[in-house]
């Protein structure tokens, strides 16, 4: 198909949230208001861009604030070349 936004709802302290991008496409997750995607890679990404099959699995750290757990084609890593953050889709 063709590629596509996907909104992110903002984070609930505590809970874990999986996100699973089938490949085919590239695909395009944004935090609805700006909460930002934190990672080893940063702390002020607000977009996640999957290129190939991947997962990323977060969880709510504030009511602003996701915390990246892992993200990549098996889940386990943070450094997925299929998964990249940005601020921007």
């Amino acid at each position: 198909g063709s590629s596509a936004v996907h909104t992110l709802d903002p984070p609930i302290p505590g809970v874990e949230k999986t996100i699973v991008c089938t490949g085919g496409a590239t695909e395009w997750v944004k935090t609805r208001n700006s909460e930002t995607l934190e990672s080893s890679r940063g702390s002020t990404f607000t977009t996640m861009t999957f290129n190939a099959y991947g997962i990323a699995k977060l969880i709510g750290l504030t009511t602003a604030r996701w915390l990246m757990l892992a993200g990549d084609s098996s889940g386990t890593s943070s450094q997925s070349p299929s998964l990249a953050l940005s601020t921007t889709t």
